[in-house]
């Protein structure tokens, strides 16, 4: 057991930064709120922990999938050194189970939850026989996380959804070595596009509100396509875009948010 847990500390380290994937799991819940009554805090927080936890389960079952093809791509990561993975199984299976558990006292949809894992079992065994890469596939259980957390069923949710999956799949553009200009294009349209729509569908905010979501777009979209001038700081821009499209979503939910403080 200290073998899998010193294992795992090192693969916190190289694979789960807190700095990246705290905010990674706090944008998720402010997009869940998109469309939706704010729950109590007692609840929010407890939505929270079910956001990092199921990233976390989902982030080490991933790469526990994918350690084979890790050992000739990527050797420095610890996963590809374990040969017996039974106990880490495990554990991926106790923090999605406790994820779940958290995300049905959050006031989310717990079949919602289930149908995530159920879904993303039947893609790494499907994946495994076909040997077919999927590495945006993978990508669809931030939306459906969205959704399971408690997120309006659309429309009132659709655009929230859409432009998660638009910064994580911008996010996995830009951790490529050469980041294609088209796929750069491609996902600075989808980011603003999603955007513009999740605008388009909240409630009439107030003027100050919109000409800071104009900003925020405007400067998601800056922050994309900078990739393709010079060598890009991709720390930098990919904690930028991730921040601006947590903005994003929490200026959205400014309506629900006031009628909670004129609530309470």
């Amino acid at each position: 057991m200290s073998k899998t847990l010193a294992t795992l500390r090192t693969w916190r380290q190289q694979r789960f930064g807190h700095a990246l994937f705290v905010p990674v799991s706090m944008t998720l819940v402010v997009a869940s709120l998109v469309g939706s009554a704010w729950p109590s805090p007692l609840a929010l927080a407890a939505r929270g922990a079910a956001a990092w936890l199921a990233v976390l389960a989902l982030r080490l079952w991933d790469d526990l999938e994918d350690r084979h093809r890790d050992a000739l791509d990527h050797p420095e990561r610890i996963l590809t050194t374990v040969t017996e993975t039974h106990s880490l199984v495990l554990i991926v299976a106790l923090l999605l189970a406790v994820a779940g558990l958290l995300t049905v006292l959050g006031g989310g949809t717990g079949w919602v939850f289930l149908g995530l894992v159920g879904s993303a079992y039947i893609f790494y065994r499907l994946r495994a026989r076909t040997r077919a890469s999927g590495d945006f596939v993978v990508l669809l259980k931030y939306p459906l996380l969205v959704l399971a957390l408690g997120g309006a069923w659309p429309p009132g949710s659709l655009a929230a959804l859409a432009l998660t999956l638009a910064a994580v799949g911008m996010d996995e553009v830009l951790q490529g070595p050469r980041p294609t200009r088209q796929s750069v294009i491609a996902g600075t349209a989808a980011l603003v596009g999603s955007a513009g729509l999740m605008l388009m569908q909240s409630p009439k905010a107030p003027g100050g509100v919109l000409v800071l979501q104009t900003a925020l777009i405007a400067g998601m979209a800056a922050l994309s396509l900078q990739s393709l001038f010079g060598k890009p700081r991709r720390k930098l821009t990919r904690g930028g875009l991730l921040a601006m499209t947590f903005g994003t979503l929490l200026l959205c939910t400014t309506p629900q948010f006031a009628e909670l403080i004129h609530a309470s």
